[in-house]
């Protein structure tokens, strides 16, 4: 049986409310702290380690000047600094500070009951299963992007 484009639609209505859903409740749960679904994002995204804020832009689909908002408000609550980048003398690195790890592997360990909640009663092939649809969407997606980059 072929997927068709009414099928993507309801995956893409599915996950659009889904997101803004999850959103609202990282903004609940993470109320008290300062931290919100968005700095939450940024500060995910550099627990790996320091990057640039285009970077961050690209992997979250956002424009720079967003990312840059966020850096900002972090970098005034002392959750991140800006540091040289060897690669490139206009770009900085954003890292985490420890204060910013921190709070981010508090916010961690906040969420983890909230996912195991979320988590039960769902089997672990089926989750898997869209797991992997998910992935190949977003992946299709990322392709499109770049396929309409080329183009303009």
């Amino acid at each position: 049986m072929t997927t068709d484009r009414t099928d993507v639609e309801k995956i893409t209505r599915e996950v659009r409310h889904l997101f803004q859903v999850l959103k609202a409740l990282a903004d609940q749960l993470h109320r008290d702290t300062g931290m919100n679904a968005s700095t939450r994002a940024v500060m995910e995204a550099l627990a790996d380690g320091p990057r640039t804020v285009p970077d961050i832009a690209r992997s979250k689909s956002v424009t720079r000047q967003h990312i840059q908002l966020l850096v900002d408000e972090l970098a005034e609550s002392d959750l991140v600094e800006l540091r040289a980048n060897p690669a490139h003398q206009r770009s900085p690195l954003v890292a985490l500070t420890r204060r910013g790890e921190a709070l981010f592997s508090a916010g961690r360990k906040r969420e983890a009951p909230l996912l195991d909640r979320l988590a039960a009663g769902f089997d672990a092939r089926k989750v898997a299963v869209t797991v992997q649809t998910l992935s190949a969407l977003r992946r299709r997606a990322e392709d499109l992007i770049r396929q309409q980059e080329q183009i303009s």
